[in-house]
């Protein structure tokens, strides 16, 4: 496997009306276990705009314990009582990305286009829902989610 390939990010979604405190004493057991399935770190993202979802988890993983969990390139949909979940599946993450930023946009996108101020990522399998991710640091222009896009602007609030 080549260096570009070596690992891989996964988005998880969450979408609750539980406060901070209350979604991570419930998140953190679960994230704790999944981890145990070769995980390298999680990072949870509290984002800016809660309409779509309130929080992120950006999940780094070797790419063959990804694959090996989730050949697909996306779990399964999960669900409890307090908490929808959405999954975004994996994108190829190159090594120098592997730490987590304290901030950024992501932006998940149907069609694949050109970036000139972001990192772009391509979907691991073509199960993957968005074609491509672009991650940016800072992000200059606010950027509303459309019909071809998702975005969202992250603050990140633990790690495991």
């Amino acid at each position: 496997m080549s260096e570009e390939k070596a690992y891989i990010v996964q988005y998880v979604g969450f979408q609750t009306a539980l406060d901070e405190d209350t979604f991570l004493q419930s998140w953190t057991p679960f994230a704790s276990s999944i981890k145990s399935a070769g995980m390298l770190h999680i990072d949870v993202y509290s984002l800016k705009d809660k309409e779509i979802l309130t929080y992120i988890a950006r999940n780094v993983w070797p790419a063959e314990a990804f694959l090996k969990n989730f050949p697909t390139g996306v779990p399964g949909a999960a669900r409890t009582q307090d908490v929808n979940v959405l999954q975004f599946g994996g994108y190829w993450l190159k090594p120098d990305d592997i730490e987590k930023p304290e901030s950024m946009t992501l932006f998940f996108q149907k069609e694949a286009a050109e970036s000139e101020d972001g990192t772009v990522r391509a979907r691991v399998t073509e199960k993957v829902p968005f074609r491509q991710m672009i991650m940016r640091l800072q992000n200059e222009q606010e950027v509303q989610s459309t019909n071809e896009q998702l975005v969202f602007d992250c603050k990140h609030i633990k790690s495991l």
